[in-house]
């Protein structure tokens, strides 16, 4: 694992000789894939947007400005808007793919308790969300990423990610609790 610091120098030597970025790509590509992956229907559709993530990061290389944060963050941000131009030509392909530990920090936050129909009734709400609040709660409870990064991944601010994951959490109770009377 790269710290930011040795991070920021290979970025910057990429940025003044391509075949630098030859280490950013083995170091960040199963990382990337994985995150398409469990986004999408299929691992050749996954491959195929990992692909362009790295050729469109390869690209603008000499764009990218150092905030701070990891360099992933930048490529993460590529992924998602290349996920999101998928998911416009194709509804069904965003797949959410959540395992029953990465449940438990949302299970938390809307205060589920341990019951079993509870969490069911969670994963079935989430298809009914608006695409942007999917991904919110898929970077905040699902991965566990900071505001701060979600913010940088989004192209928006930090308060604004904040927010915006609050009114989501707001909207998933409210639905939940109509779900539950039923």
């Amino acid at each position: 694992m790269l710290t930011i610091e040795e991070e920021h120098a290979l970025v910057e030597k990429a940025q003044k000789d391509i075949a630098y970025f030859d280490a950013l790509y083995d170091h960040y590509y199963l990382p990337i894939f994985y995150y398409v992956a469990k986004r999408t229907e299929s691992k050749e559709l996954a491959g195929e947007i990992t692909s362009t993530v790295f050729l469109k990061a390869l690209e603008n290389i000499k764009n990218y400005k150092f905030q701070g944060l990891p360099f992933s963050s930048w490529l993460y941000r590529i992924a998602q808007n290349a996920l999101t131009d998928v998911y416009r030509k194709n509804k069904s392909a965003h797949i959410i793919d959540v395992s029953t530990k990465q449940l438990e920090s949302i299970q938390m936050e809307l205060d589920l308790g341990e019951k079993e129909e509870q969490i069911e009734a969670v994963l079935a709400l989430l298809p009914k969300l608006l695409e942007e609040e999917v991904v919110l709660i898929e970077l905040r409870y699902f991965e566990e990423r900071k505001y701060k990064e979600i913010a940088e991944i989004l192209n928006i601010t930090e308060e604004s990610a904040r927010v915006k994951i609050h009114r989501v959490i707001v909207k998933l109770k409210g639905m939940l609790n109509l779900n539950l009377k039923k």
